[in-house]
């Protein structure tokens, strides 16, 4: 997907849904809650605090991605989500039994998968 693309739809959504949506930040910031669900290493609380601003924007334009995202979480996956402004596809799962049964239903629905872990629990904030 074009990145430049996907950004301009991202501002077009943001005009269909200036009521419904805030303003982009002008500063980045991490949301509280995935922190805390990182330092907890409680990947169901993660869960919840996953988001993307560019994933309602990629679907839009790729539709077919819902489906693969609809796919992984009927197949375990905790979360499903796009990954940057696509057509990656990330997804979260409890623990690596859960990861290798999705990675089993995702390649027989003949979709390249590559199974990512990380390397413990937790995370800490480390200033400059």
């Amino acid at each position: 997907m074009s990145t430049p693309q996907v950004y301009s739809e991202l501002d077009r959504h943001r005009d269909r849904h200036s009521q419904d949506i805030f303003p982009a930040a002008v500063q980045p910031q991490v949301d509280t809650n995935v922190l805390q669900a990182l330092r907890a290493g409680d990947p169901h609380m993660l869960a919840e605090a996953l988001h993307n601003d560019l994933q309602a924007p990629a679907l839009h334009l790729e539709p077919e991605l819902a489906a693969v995202i609809e796919l992984g979480e009927e197949n375990g996956a905790l979360a499903g989500m796009i990954s940057g402004s696509g057509p990656t596809v990330a997804f979260l799962t409890a623990d690596l039994d859960g990861a290798l049964e999705l990675q089993i239903a995702l390649s027989a629905a003949r979709l390249k998968v590559v199974r990512a872990t990380g390397p413990v629990h937790g995370a800490r904030i480390v200033s400059d």
